[in-house]
């Protein structure tokens, strides 16, 4: 805030509002702990072979912080918000970044900074470079006080003090700040600095980076622990920790979380002797315990529960470049080749070490004499520095490519590239400790066709999702000659592309066998020789179209490797409609951030500029033009000679607190076989029993009161939706016990949940329905049920509306979001939780997964007529409690897959398959293969590779002891099961798992026991995500209808062979009658898009949001991009009296036909007295069941 005020020596006076603030659990590794842009390694360094850092070093270098945060007002209520660097791609938010602040002035200028202590300690500023008198020097104890007890060099908690400054044209340059009252060193260590950068104004416009070398380190290193799973035994299981250093140590159960948590006090003055502490199910007693330095504490599982104790300890020294260590969390400065960049760079680290600064392709001019220039310049502590760099080409081009830049053919687009370019301190241990960061220089570049396909360098093409890119790690090393020692030796070597041994007859029918794609050479796959045909179903045109519409407004779909009449030449350079150029630098695109829709209606990916449509081949390439003249031909040709790595560079340590046990071992050449787990540093806050992805990218978790009698009576009713990239969470409320109810997505958006827990033991089901919005993140109450129904399953039909069935022998009803619930003619009384799945032909087909009762046989049903017609074949019927049931991929072959379930006196490994695709008469079911482990409780997810990940469950029911946590992969193409990565954390009953948009798949809960809650997050890598670099999905019309094609922006377009939507997950129990993968035919593509053709049938795609996904011929699948897919607005909901939100309705009736559906009819009536008492009888004879059954009577 600027204020002209009295002149002195004729300078502007000017105020300036810091505060000092704590800043809690800041780990430089991760800002924010769970988010997705941090806790990453982008130089894959040793012990962070995936690119993730592990949990346990994220809580070493956790350090209670310390910043001066800018204020915009005297009253300090309206923060600084703008970012440090502009340019930084991975800056945390305001309120969780080191620095806290940096100030900038010019040459006239008089500050008055006023600062407020808000920490509980005493601190002052002292700012480098600037003139001042000694009552704004801020050096303890050589300051003035005043005679109200306030002192410039020594400011106690709750007080302040203004200090001033001259700045004047002899101060230009970047000036450290910092406190200088006690233990200078340990609070800049904390993170209380900053820089003053004071303009010279006769300079050049240029991006400033003020950028910070520096360590961050507590006063002392916290006290860390973490104890093996505790199970129920005898004798009983214990663990012990001696502590050694006076302080607070708290610790809580890993498995529960915080809410179950002690602390330890270590104090000379405490009673003699070791403490004792009983862990019973949800609590430590007694929860706070002395002991005396050199004593221990033993605990002893007392009840019945798991529990890991676990003190996360923190305070391990990092070096920071701006708060943050490893390239993937330290600054990534992102500008367009030829933009000048001014580095305002300091040393902070205050210790005996020195730094240096290199950024790599830049320099700057040194000061004559002797002039010339340099690219490294050393930094004493406190030391800084301004220079200016230009960002360099990201490439430069080989031949073939940089002849097309001078004078694109007709056919060309252009796509986005970027390189990479390290800057970081010199010293090797600095750098691969994490003192490193990149500039991303981005330019354009033209291809076309042709060179797509011919040119024999792989761009690398930028997504602007700022993700880490693939490495391969097994080119230079072992498990390139099978000669690393570990178990599971590959004994041949590997496609780098596909991650699959040469001629491995354990991958019969992967896409590099039968795509015509070989391993060779250690190169990757060429896409010459990977033929097209096969991403086009019968009857439909293979390889490259022309080009030519031939004025019927859509591409011909002709080969451009054959003759066309219409073209009247060969590979046609027709255009139709335009040049599909991804953006322009200059000729008018906007860049749009993530999610933007374009004012075409297009969805683009995050960071992307929309595909261009205009006279883009008048503009310049966006390459630096000293790049297109000296441009020097990289030598692409012949063979590459693998060199033996760099000898002397020491392994850099993986970071481990004493007493932490090691992340379970990974073997980088298992990886594109296995996937891996990853445990994340977060929990869930709520026990998910049941999880729904929205398209927002937010998972909502919901447990109402979460199988727990106590919560019920309390009214403690719970839900939350977690940010899955941010790390975020936020408590939405729960209007009602959503505790096994059933949920589905609408067409819409909007989560529908119907029914619920009314009254535990006997169980009666709840009438109540809600809708969850995810943009609102709000519950809306809408019409009641006629029933009450307590584990039913909600199926959302092709017209947009939604059945539901079961939940205590209650009948079919039917939700239209106009007019409430409708009665449905009577069908069979199916069991709980029915895994039912919509058809092609509009029938619902049970498929015998269920909850509790296989008397049931499998059957296809009409829900709006009540016909019914049985299936046979399946297997092990009385084993097929709460296995899974996957409509197999893709979803136009309509074959249904049965996997696993419980029963006694165990689980079962069979599968089994039913193919419908001609309806159920005459269909049977038939063996597939079988499980390596039997697994009842177990959950299974399509993958955007068309495979199906099945995960968790267990032998014996809910007994921890006999759980699975060995995952399995089916593929479809082959029927084959093979066995993959084992999960860290045992996944029973009440527990999920769910696709999430970048092809990961996460699981959670777990609740073999009342109250025994699994909040534990575990995250699966599948083995796709390391078999080569992703293909890129730019952008994607948002709104999509049936019958339709549409275009699909992708650089990657010559080597995608599927494209496929993929319906977001809604689960619970086992049971999803959400997901399913709908195929895209290709029906045309060019250098740089596809037109896919959408199916005309909403009952194989039912009305909604879907993730879209393209695969590419080493079946790996792109990030997805969320796309739309409806005929009409869904109408907005019926709303009773006493919702969270109200809209207004009108009826809605479907405007095309759907098979099977009739008419609407009008709403029915509410539900009786008697209703609601037939519903508790019900409840009670489900109770007398699920005694017979064993423990569920107990778990709900």
């Amino acid at each position: 805030m600027e204020q002209e005020g009295a002149m002195s020596e004729g300078l502007r006076r000017r105020d300036i509002f810091l505060k000092i603030e704590p800043l809690g659990g800041y780990s430089p590794l991760a800002p924010v702990a769970g988010s997705r842009r941090y806790g990453r390694d982008a130089m894959y360094g040793m012990g962070h072979e995936t690119g993730r850092v592990q949990p346990t070093e994220i809580a070493a270098t956790t350090v209670n912080a310390l910043v001066y945060r800018e204020y915009l007002d005297d009253h300090y209520t309206t923060p600084n918000t703008a970012k440090l660097v502009e340019a930084d791609v991975n800056e945390p938010p305001w309120y969780r970044r080191v620095p806290g602040a940096v100030l900038y002035a010019e040459p006239g200028e008089q500050l008055y900074i006023h600062v407020l202590n808000a920490d509980n300690d005493c601190h002052s500023l002292h700012v480098h470079g600037v003139k001042y008198g000694i009552d704004s020097d801020g050096a303890w104890p050589f300051g003035v006080g005043t005679r109200r007890g306030l002192r410039s060099d020594e400011i106690l908690p709750g007080q302040s003090w203004t200090y001033s400054f001259d700045v004047t044209e002899e101060t230009v340059g970047v000036w450290a700040f910092h406190d200088h009252t006690h233990m200078v060193q340990a609070n800049v260590n904390r993170g209380l600095f900053g820089a003053l950068v004071v303009r010279n104004p006769a300079a050049p416009r240029a991006l400033d980076v003020p950028m910070f070398l520096h360590a961050m380190q507590a006063p002392s290193i916290a006290d860390s622990f973490e104890s093996p799973v505790l199970h129920k035994a005898t004798p009983m299981q214990t663990f012990e920790h001696t502590f050694t250093t006076a302080g607070v140590v708290a610790y809580h159960c890993k498995i529960h979380g915080p809410t179950m948590s002690g602390t330890v006090t270590v104090d000379p003055g405490a009673p003699a002797g070791d403490r004792t502490v009983d862990i019973h199910d949800n609590s430590f007693v007694p929860q706070a315990v002395s002991v005396r330095p050199g004593k221990k504490v033993i605990w002893t599982l007392a009840q019945n529960f798991d529990h890991i104790v676990l003190a996360p300890g923190g305070g391990a020294l990092t070096y920071c470049l701006n708060g943050r260590a490893f390239v993937g969390n330290t600054p990534t400065i992102e500008a367009h080749s030829g933009q000048r960049l001014r580095w305002h760079v300091v040393n902070l680290d205050l210790g005996s070490v020195w730094h240096n600064f290199h950024p790599h392709s830049a320099r700057w001019a040194l000061p004559a004499p002797p002039a010339g220039a340099a690219d490294v310049h050393g930094l004493s502590p406190a030391e800084g520095f301004t220079a200016d760099t230009i960002v360099p080409a990201a490439l430069r081009l080989p031949c073939e490519l940089q002849d097309l830049q001078c004078d694109p053919p007709d056919d060309a687009c252009r796509v986005r590239v970027k390189g990479d370019f390290l800057f970081h301190c010199h010293l090797e241990e600095h750098m691969m400790a994490g003192l490193a960061g990149l500039v991303r220089a981005r330019d354009w570049v033209w291809v076309d066709p042709k060179t797509a396909w011919s040119s024999d360098l792989r761009l690398p093409l930028d997504d602007g999702r700022n993700d880490l890119d693939w490495v391969d790690l097994v080119r230079c090393g072992d498990c390139a000659t099978g000669d690393h020692d570990h178990p599971h030796t590959h004994t041949k070597p590997h496609n780098p592309c596909c991650g699959i041994p040469e001629d491995d007859d354990d991958h019969p029918g992967h896409p590099a066998r039968h795509h015509g794609v070989t391993a060779h050479d250690g190169t990757d796959c060429d896409p010459k020789q990977c033929p097209h045909d096969h991403a086009h179903p019968p009857g439909k045109p293979g390889g490259r179209c022309c080009g030519h519409d031939h004025g019927t407004g859509r591409c011909c779909g002709h080969d451009a490797a054959e003759p066309c009449e219409v073209c009247e030449r060969v590979g046609g350079h027709h255009t139709h409609g335009g040049r599909h150029g991804h953006g322009a630098g200059d000729d008018g695109a906007d860049d749009h951030g993530p999610g933007d829709a374009t004012d075409d209606g297009h969805q683009t990916g995050p960071g992307h500029l929309h595909p261009a449509r205009s006279a883009a081949r008048a503009s310049t390439t966006g390459l630096a033009r000293d790049a297109l003249t000296d441009a020097m031909h990289l030598p692409l040709h012949g063979p590459v000679t693998p060199t033996a790595g760099t000898p002397g560079v020491p392994a850099m340590p993986v970071m481990t607190m004493p007493g932490m046990p090691d992340a379970r071992p990974i073997d980088v050449c298992d990886l594109a076989d296995t996937g891996y787990w990853e445990l994340l540093p977060v929990d869930s806050h709520v026990l998910a029993v049941h999880a729904v992805l929205m398209h927002t990218g937010q998972v909502l978790f919901f447990a109402g009161s979460g199988n727990n009698v106590p919560n019920f009576n309390a009214h403690l009713v719970r839900s939350v939706v977690w940010d899955y990239q941010e790390g975020t969470f936020y408590d939405p409320g729960c209007p009602f016990d959503v505790f096994c109810s059933s949920q589905t997505v609408l067409s819409d958006g909007k989560v529908l949940v119907a029914g619920g827990t009314d009254k535990y033991d006997d169980f009666v089901g709840s009438q109540a329905t809600y809708l969850f919005d995810p943009q609102l993140r709000q519950w809306i109450r809408v019409d009641d049920m006629d029933a009450h129904r307590w584990y039913p399953t909600l199926v959302t039909m092709g017209d947009g509306r939604a059945v539901v069935s079961s939940g205590i022998q209650a009948p079919n009803e039917v939700f239209d979001p106009a007019i409430g619930w409708r009665p449905l003619p009577n069908t069979t009384s199916l069991p709980l939780y029915p895994h039912l799945l919509l058809l092609k032909d509009g029938h619902l087909f049970y498929t015998g997964g269920q909850l509790g009762n296989a008397t049931v046989e499998g059957r296809a049903i009409n829900p709006f007529t009540g016909a019914e017609q049985t299936v046979s074949g399946l297997r092990d019927k009385a084993k097929r409690d709460q296995g899974s049931s996957i409509l197999l991929p893709p979803a136009q072959a309509q074959r249904v897959m049965v996997i696993g379930g419980g029963g006694a006196p165990s689980s079962t490994k069979r599968t089994d398959i039913i193919d419908l695709s001609s309806g159920p008469g005459g269909a049977a079911f038939h063996p597939g293969p079988d499980l390596a482990k039997a697994r009842g409780l177990c959950n299974s997810v399509i993958l955007p590779d068309r495979t199906v990940l099945v995960t968790g469950g267990g032998l014996h029911g809910e007994t921890r002891a006999d759980a699975v946590q060995l995952a399995e992969i089916y593929d479809p193409a082959t029927n084959t099961m093979r066995s993959v990565a084992e999960a860290t954390v045992s996944r029973l009953y009440h527990s999920i798992a769910l696709l999430l948009p970048d092809g990961r798949v996460v699981t959670a809960g777990s609740n073999p026991d009342r109250g025994d809650d699994e909040l534990r997050l575990e995250l699966y890598h599948p083995p796709y995500l390391f078999r080569g670099p992703r293909p890129v999905l730019d952008s994607a019309p948002t709104e999509w209808r049936y019958g339709t094609t549409v275009e699909v922006s992708t650089p990657s377009s010559m080597t995608v062979k599927w494209a496929h939507l993929v319906r977001p997950m809604a689960t619970t129990h086992s049971a999803d009658t959400s997901q399913r993968l709908v195929d895209l035919p290709i029906v045309c593509r060019d250098a740089c898009s596809l037109t896919v053709e959408v199916t005309d049938n909403p009952n194989l795609a039912p009305p909604g949001w879907y993730l879209l996904f393209v695969v590419d011929d080493c079946d790996i699948p792109s990030v997805a991009l969320w796309v739309h897919l409806d005929r009409l607005p869904l109408a907005p909901p019926k709303i009773i009296v006493g919702s969270h939100h109200q809209m207004g309705g009108h009826e809605h009736r479907p405007q095309f036909p759907i098979p099977g559906l009739p008419p609407l009819k009008p709403p029915k009536k509410r539900a009786t007295k008697a209703a609601a008492k037939s519903a508790e009888a019900a409840g009670k004879r489900a109770t007398k069941s699920a005694t017979k059954r064993g423990s569920r009577s107990a778990n709900g």
